[in-house]
């Protein structure tokens, strides 16, 4: 199927990507860098890497912010992509690089945004990418939310196959995309079994889902992630008895984020 850019309109409104997982059967990341004038020196030393950066022209920051990312500070690049896109927002690359350092960071929700504006590009090389990408972003983020997981990791099976149409011959796309729907099949038999259980004095309904976005939260206060941490427990709020037991968290969480927009 012939897909255009910027047009996807036979294309669900999903935001995911899916695990490679060849030689342990853990979940790998497909990287890849794409190189622009300016940076051509890179395009063999970086190709092996396991998640994609799109690299700029090398104008100082992008530069800047490739060094920062290549060598693991993943905080001092997200800021110098995030100071980037305020200067140029339309951009899609920078949109993708972001997203590729919101991953590694554990800010799913945040690269799923990044990786869903970076689709909007006339590059298919690169909105297949970012397909791939957005897929694997989404389907960590089911695992992090198991009250949406069924719906997050069904999105996830789209992006891959919108990633395949896009580029038929990547294996990695086809072994995600058939790695997540082995995985969805075995959490659909799981409800089903839970569901047949019930009523014999074990968890209330949402209760299970609200203990596992609460160790969800507290991963990523750990990792000093407030706001992903908040958006994990906001998440889970629409089941009342979850958002009860949580209130004070919950709220504490909204005071550090609310410094947090101050001091920046």
């Amino acid at each position: 199927m012939n897909v255009k850019p910027n047009t996807i309109d036979q294309t669900p409104n999903i935001k995911h990507q899916a695990p490679n997982t060849k030689a342990n059967g853990q979940p790998a990341l497909k990287f890849g860098v794409w190189n622009f004038p300016g940076v051509w020196s890179l395009v063999f030393g970086v190709c092996l890497s396991v998640f994609g950066v799109w690299c700029l022209p090398a104008l100082g920051s992008p530069a800047s912010a490739f060094r920062e990312y290549k060598a693991g500070k993943y905080d001092q690049a997200l800021k110098e992509y995030e100071r980037l896109l305020e200067q140029k927002s339309d951009d899609p690359r920078l949109h993708f690089n972001t997203g590729a350092v919101d991953y590694r960071k554990g800010l799913f929700h945040e690269a799923v945004k990044q990786f869903t504006d970076a689709i909007e590009t006339p590059d298919l090389k690169l909105q297949q990418q970012a397909y791939y990408n957005r897929g694997n972003a989404q389907y960590r983020l089911g695992e992090q939310l198991k009250s949406q997981r069924r719906e997050l990791w069904e999105k996830a099976i789209k992006d891959f196959e919108w990633s395949l149409k896009l580029a038929p011959a990547d294996a990695d796309a086809k072994f995600n995309r058939d790695y997540v729907t082995a995985r969805l099949d075995e959490f659909k038999k799981e409800q089903e079994a839970e569901k047949n259980e019930g009523g014999d004095g074990g968890d209330k309904p949402g209760e299970a889902a609200g203990r596992a976005a609460r160790a969800a939260a507290d991963e990523q206060v750990k990792q000093g992630h407030f706001r992903e941490a908040l958006r994990i427990m906001e998440a889970a709020s629409t089941n009342s008895a979850t958002a009860q037991k949580n209130q004070d968290f919950t709220d504490r969480l909204r005071s550090i984020t609310n410094v947090e927009s101050i001091s920046h």
